[in-house]
């Protein structure tokens, strides 16, 4: 079985791309308010992994919220079900922690690849 590993999310967050035309601290700051809006979605498909909800059931519930969702959904119910209430909410809170984390890496490497892309756009 595998386990969630928050490297596996850097990837998660496409939607997570500012725009150029913000300043550097408005794009880091739209950036981390969706890995924060990421992180209380991975928290709520977690709660339902370890509830022991089916995943096609959590799969519908998230139906429309993206790739990101989805991804969450698979990632989450690649990592077992815990046995105590207190293990339980280790895993919730593991997995979602994780989940930003990978998100706000995944968002300064963007920005930073925007900035670099237009650097590079300038001197042509």
């Amino acid at each position: 079985m595998k386990y969630f590993n928050s490297a596996l999310v850097m990837g998660l967050c496409l939607a997570a791309q500012p725009a150029l035309s913000l300043s550097v601290q408005e794009q880091i700051d739209k950036g981390y308010e969706y890995c924060d809006n990421l992180r209380s979605l991975a928290a709520t498909v977690m709660k339902s992994r370890q509830s022991g909800q089916s995943k096609a059931l959590t799969e519908f519930t998230v139906k429309g919220m993206g790739s990101d969702a989805k991804s969450l959904v698979d990632f989450a119910y690649d990592y077992p079900v815990k046995d105590t209430p207190q293990e339980k909410d280790f895993a919730v809170n593991n997995f979602s922690d994780a989940a930003r984390e990978g998100c706000r890496k995944s968002v300064l490497k963007k920005i930073e690849q925007a900035r670099a892309n237009q650097g590079v756009n300038r001197h042509e």
